[in-house]
């Protein structure tokens, strides 16, 4: 009973998350971020494989992924989810919040087919294979032990679109400053070509 009370509880908070991060979409793009919520919490995993079985639909599981496949190329839905989870989490944001931001892969071991796959350092394996990076910016402050989620962007080098790591760096600092109003310390590693993210950083909020 005490069990099922907590349940009912977090499909609440779950349900409310969902709304304020698919605020402005359309009712069926809403469903879809709300039922993949779902099935990332309940599962542990991002496949669509997964989130499907978690749905429990009365329906062959194929229809579901098919159903659930259809709002992944929606164009916007990403930047829409991503501007509503910045705006849901700068009012945590304060003079001492540290803004870290992390940049990351996302292996695809056995992908053959996927679009833009481009070379990756498993972070686990240490191993060289196909897949994708990505670029995180959370916010941490040491007094309230909280972790809030700013910034999250998976980006293929491989794509036409892709300019370069420091411009998909600048992005998310111009963002996520100009959402912040200024608020917060930047902490980033400097590595390699960090070095001149950096004094392209320092020299766009110095203004010269």
């Amino acid at each position: 009973m005490h069990s099922a009370r907590i349940a009912g509880k977090l499909k609440e908070r779950l349900v409310e998350f969902s709304g304020k991060v698919s605020f402005g979409l359309p009712k069926m793009a809403r469903r879809f971020v709300r039922e993949t919520l779902f099935g990332i919490c309940a599962r542990q995993s991002v496949r669509l494989s997964e989130i499907c079985r978690s749905l429990d639909e009365e329906i062959p599981e194929i229809k579901t992924e098919t159903r659930l496949s259809a709002p992944l190329g929606r164009e916007g839905l990403g930047p829409s989810v991503r501007s509503q989870v910045l705006q849901a989490g700068v009012s945590r944001v304060g003079n001492e919040t540290l803004l870290i931001l992390d940049l990351s892969d996302l292996s695809k071991k056995y992908a053959k087919k996927m679009e833009y796959l481009s070379p990756v350092r498993d972070g686990s394996t240490k191993e060289i294979g196909p897949g994708y990076w990505t670029l995180q910016v959370v916010g941490a402050s040491v007094s309230q032990k909280e972790i809030v989620p700013l910034w999250g962007h998976l980006y293929p080098c491989a794509s036409p679109r892709f300019e370069s790591e420091n411009e998909e760096i600048l992005g998310a600092i111009r963002e996520v400053s100009g959402a912040c109003g200024g608020f917060g310390i930047w902490v980033m590693a400097v590595a390699g070509t960090g070095s001149t993210c950096l004094r392209l950083f320092l020299r766009r909020i110095g203004g010269s």
